[in-house]
Formats: structure tokens, C-alpha cells, sequence
């Protein structure tokens, strides 16, 4: 799929004459996101196309199309029928999306030609599309086919063997914290947002390559003080809750530099220390919310605690809860592949 790139600035151009708008409701369509999926939809529509005409053409190669399409299948399950509907989704008006399509379908034209001039070129086609079920392709290609494919279920792509795993060992901003995450790789590590965080950004992570509105930051923070602990052990249960939830609004306000109402909080277990969690809101103008999930990790061998900050786009309510629910077991399978060599204290 390596071919796909060099459509993206066209499309890019495309997408500007149209009009795109800067995002919209459900998936993110960016105008980015718009290029690199309308880039898909063209490349997954004319696999599909030159598989069934060379099937039809050369049915000495009948096997191998099938083995070829069975592995693309396995390693994205439902493509073509996912990248379509988002396709179909794109917030323009039939005609102009009906354009994009039409370009797109015209760039791969010669290509399909191409592939389906003699025997041995179908197998070198063949080959290529193996070697895309295996994930050699263009990363930023990659990245949005696996978005699109575990678009309604963003945790299932953790378990994926294309994953990636990350140390903050070695990074200045996180100090003496050493801990270890693993990611989905749609979600891309974006240096220009981390140079836009707090000095404490160790890692800031935004969805669908790089291309979407969601994000998952991992930042430093120092360890809580002791009187307040102390001061939670001696209240009532009901006091003591109260003052947990404020704190979290403090915290909450330090880290995203707005109001957050706090919805739920508890404790957990992560990398072998016992963590603190919240759910909250933040509401911005025009009635729309975000959400979101902060995990609080006290590292005392650190001397700091790590804090995993997950977060919706601002959208109207309903998508805004929508996302929430999306996104939610994918922020708590991230938080739980957290862990450290360091033992705790």
C-alpha cells in the first residue's frame, strides 16, 4: 500500500477545493483523516476489484487469490465494508463526495491495468497484497486501516499483535520514572503536541495516526503530600470521599487547565502500586463536553507519580457520551498494561 502516499497531497488539495470542515460528530473526519481515508477506500475498492478479475482471468491462480484474500481478511477483518461506510460518512454532500471517489478510483486505474496484464504480474500483485496482510506498508496507511478496523471496538486492536510497547526510561521529562505502556499502533506519539504540554509530558498520544481528536498522555507529576493522606485516613468516610473528589478537581484543573467535574473515582492496582482514578467532564462553549479517565500512579522509589490522562474530543453531549463509551475500555486496557521493573516500596 505503499503507493497510497502519494496520493494524499492530491487528495489533501481535493478535499480543500471542496470545503472540509475542521472536524465532525463521530469518527473524526479531520481533513487529514478525510485524505487518508478517501485514500483507503480507493486502494481497498480496486484490491477488491483486480482480485475478483483475476480470479475471472487466470483461474490457474484461483487458490492463491483466495489465500491472499483470506490472510488481508484475517488481519483486517471487514475492511472494505468498514473504510465504505466511513466513507460514505464523510460530512459533504453526495456529489462532492461522489467527486472524491471518483478521483480516487482514477489515480489506481493503471495500476489494476497493470496487474492484470499477464500471469506473472498478478503474482507479483498477489505478493504485494500478502506482504500488506503482514503490515508492510505505508505506517501512516496502516495506522488509519487499523482505526477504521477497530473503530467501534478500539481496546480488541491492544490485542493485536502490531501493538507497540514504550519505556519512559531514558526520557528526560519523566525524571527517575520507569515504567513500561503498550499502545495500539493507530494511536501515533506526537512530539508537536508534547512540546505544547507541560514540561511533565512524557508520552501524548492522538488517535487514528496522528489524524484524529482523541488523546492518551502519560505525564509526571510530584507525589501527593503526605498531611493530605494522613487527613483522608482520620475523616469520616463521607468527609474523606469529599476530599478526594476535590483534590481530583484541583488535579484535574493543573492537568487540562479547565473546570472538571469529577463523575466517579476509585482505587486500583497498577504496575504494582495502588493508583487513584477519576471520571470527569469538562464543559466548554456551545453546551458541548469532553470526557475522560486520569489515572494517578505514585512511584515513591520515583520520587513523582505517574499520571495517565485520557481524553474525548469537545463534542455536543450525546456524541460526547457516545465517544465516552466508545472509548472507555480501550483507556482502561491501556492503563492496565502499565508496569514497572522497580519494585514498589
Amino acid at each position: 500500500m505503499r503507493h497510497c502516499v502519494p496520493w494524499l497531497p492530491r487528495l489533501a488539495l481535493v478535499a480543500g477545493l471542496i470545503g472540509l470542515p475542521a472536524s465532525a460528530i463521530a469518527w473524526d473526519y479531520t481533513p487529514a483523516a478525510i485524505s487518508g481515508l478517501t485514500s483507503l477506500y480507493g486502494y481497498l475498492t480496486n484490491q477488491n476489484a483486480t482480485l475478483e478479475r483475476a480470479a475471472a482471468k487466470y483461474p490457474s491462480l484461483r487458490n492463491d487469490i483466495q489465500q491472499v484474500r483470506n490472510a488481508f481478511d484475517r488481519q483486517y477483518p471487514d475492511a472494505l465494508a468498514t473504510v465504505t461506510r466511513l466513507f460514505q460518512d464523510i460530512p459533504l454532500p453526495a456529489a462532492d463526495r461522489a467527486r472524491l471517489a471518483t478521483k480516487v478510483l482514477e489515480m489506481d486505474r493503471e495500476a489494476m491495468q497493470s496487474a492484470l496484464a499477464s500471469e506473472p504480474a498478478m503474482q507479483a500483485y498477489l505478493q504485494r497484497v500478502r506482504e500488506s496482510a503482514q503490515g508492510d506498508m505505508e505506517k501512516a496507511s496502516l495506522q488509519l486501516l487499523l482505526a477504521a478496523v477497530y473503530e467501534d471496538k478500539p481496546a480488541a486492536e491492544l490485542a493485536s499483535p502490531m501493538a507497540r510497547s514504550y519505556t519512559t526510561k531514558g526520557i528526560r521529562q519523566a525524571g527517575a520514572i520507569d515504567l513500561m505502556l503498550r499502545m495500539p499502533l493507530s494511536w501515533e506519539r506526537d512530539p508537536a503536541r508534547e512540546k505544547l504540554l507541560p514540561d511533565n509530558a512524557i508520552f501524548a498520544f492522538t488517535s487514528q495516526g496522528g489524524n484524529g481528536l482523541s488523546t492518551i498522555d502519560l505525564l509526571a507529576r510530584p507525589l501527593p503530600k503526605d498531611g493530605a493522606k494522613d487527613g483522608a485516613k482520620e475523616a469520616g468516610k463521607d468527609a474523606a470521599s469529599a476530599a478526594a473528589a476535590a483534590r481530583a478537581t484541583e488535579e484535574l484543573k493543573a492537568l487540562t487547565g479547565a473546570g472538571a467535574k469529577v463523575i466517579a473515582q476509585g482505587t486500583v492496582r497498577l504496575a504494582n502500586h495502588r493508583a487513584n482514578w477519576a471520571s470527569f467532564s469538562i464543559a466548554s462553549d456551545g453546551g458541548r463536553l469532553q470526557y475522560g479517565r486520569v489515572w494517578w500512579v505514585p512511584l515513591p522509589e520515583a520520587g513523582q507519580t505517574a499520571v495517565l490522562l485520557c481524553r474525548t474530543p469537545s463534542l455536543p453531549p450525546q456524541a460526547a457520551d457516545n465517544e465516552r463509551q466508545r472509548l472507555e475500555p480501550l483507556w482502561q486496557a491501556v492503563a492496565a498494561t502499565l508496569s514497572t521493573a522497580t519494585p514498589a516500596r
